[in-house]
């Protein structure tokens, strides 16, 4: 979605709300498309006092196996988008900052949403923080209870050297 910002930009007290769906399903994230129910985007540009803020609030329903126990698991995230709207500026822009030049007055807000999203999406997903795992050795998902194997293993590289602790 392109929004023609010009009317914002020109009147203060002005607002425009965004209310829409964006599809990000053909997205792939690390061999996986994790985004398979759209993300809905809300929020508004409003023109105060003469500065131009666009706030909205992206909420993303993120599916993809646990990084433990290897379970499909979905996390809800409300990812925010907050700039301030610019047309031109008098100096540089500073990384840190929160300015958006548009020097034209148009915003491609499915560009700003997909940027910002794909910074936060999580780089460990698990299906809970609680999360055990599975058994390195049998494959056992730990959470549904402990296996038999030991808990201790010597790596066969090194078991000459147990004979010196022994």
């Amino acid at each position: 979605m392109t929004l023609d910002l010009k009317s914002i930009f020109a009147r203060e007290g002005s607002s425009f709300p965004i209310s829409y769906s964006l599809d990000l399903q053909a997205f792939e994230w690390m061999g996986q498309q994790p985004l398979k129910d759209p993300i809905r985007i809300e929020g508004a540009v409003t023109n105060q006092a003469g500065v131009v803020l666009l706030k909205l609030e992206c909420t993303v329903d993120f599916m993809a196996p646990c990084d433990r126990c290897g379970k499909e698991a979905r996390q809800r995230y409300m990812i925010p988008v907050n700039r301030t709207l610019v047309t031109q500026l008098a100096n540089e822009i500073d990384p840190e900052s929160d300015l958006l030049l548009l020097p034209d007055a148009m915003l491609d807000v499915d560009a700003l949403c997909t940027e910002e999203i794909v910074l936060n999406l999580p780089t460990k997903h698990l299906c809970r923080e609680t999360c055990k795992g599975v058994c390195a050795i049998c494959g056992k998902d730990l959470n549904e209870g402990d296996c038999a194997c030991p808990k201790t293993s010597v790596d066969p590289r090194l078991a000459a050297l147990q004979s010196f602790l022994d």
